[in-house]
């Protein structure tokens, strides 16, 4: 295999993709919406809560630690750590949804811009074109993500620091999410939507398909959050190292059902 072909396609990839107008909003408004916008919707109007307000509240489940002082932590600040986490599961859904965007555009919209045949009769393997193509949508998906995950914490530090009495983020959950167990999802995600795209006939049909495929790697990633609070830090590194062999198994079959002569009909 020849790095270089993969590289030509994933450039090729990312620059006909971001013509398209709706490519080019979701690669820089989804990261801000879900990264900036929402955290200050939702965190903005309760840092300053009274603690009066939560009596009613109980935030000590038996087993759940988000920090290692939580026992010493009055409801205010429990309830505001919540409430980051939620913050935290919709910035983590960037690197599910953006590539579903990116990669429907990868083989369906190569059948609508009639540009299928050249790659097709291009000197280059079935493997060059679809790690190419996986590429092309996991590279701006994961820059988009890091960039504004940067802003994020800075963000929620911001809002929280005075109420918290310390930053939060970026804590050892967050930092193995963001940096290894959000690309990861992006990759099984841009996987299926390659699959959906190569039997689809058109980019909307592989888009709507895979907002269907996108909800099972929600539910790991949401369940991942959950588990790393109750049982400890380890049990994200187990799901990390699952999603490293599911990855790999998921390229090693998509490299063996991609049909060209299939592709082009």
């Amino acid at each position: 295999m020849r790095w270089n072909k993969v590289a030509i396609i994933m450039k090729k990839e990312i620059r006909e993709a971001l013509q398209a107008k709706y490519v080019l909003f979701s690669v820089i408004g989804m990261p801000i919406l879900m990264g900036i916008v929402i955290p200050i919707a939702q965190l903005a109007p309760i840092v300053n809560i009274p603690a009066d307000d939560l009596q009613d509240e109980s935030f000590d489940i038996p087993g759940l630690q988000f920090t290692s002082n939580w026992a010493s932590l009055d409801d205010t600040a429990k309830f505001i750590i919540f409430m980051i986490e939620m913050s935290n599961i919709m910035f983590l859904l960037i690197p599910m949804i953006l590539p579903t965007v990116i990669a429907a555009d990868t083989f369906s919209g190569e059948k609508d811009r009639k540009t299928a045949e050249a790659l097709v009769a291009a000197p280059v393997t079935d493997t060059e074109i679809y790690l190419g193509k996986v590429m092309s949508s996991m590279v701006p998906t994961v820059l988009s993500t890091w960039l504004v995950g940067i802003f994020y914490v800075f963000l929620v530090n911001f809002l929280t620091y005075d109420a918290l009495g310390f930053a939060y983020l970026p804590n050892t959950t967050f930092i193995g999410m963001v940096v290894f167990l959000g690309p990861l999802m992006a990759l099984a995600t841009v996987n299926f939507m390659v699959w959906v795209s190569t039997r689809t006939t058109s980019t909307r049909d592989a888009q709507q398909l895979g907002s269907i495929i996108v909800l099972p790697l929600m539910a790991i990633m949401v369940s991942t959050i959950g588990l790393s609070a109750w049982l400890g830090s380890y049990t994200l590194w187990l799901v990390i190292i699952g999603m490293v062999f599911l990855n790999i198994l998921l390229i090693k079959i998509g490299i063996n059902i991609l049909d060209r002569e299939k592709w082009v009909r």
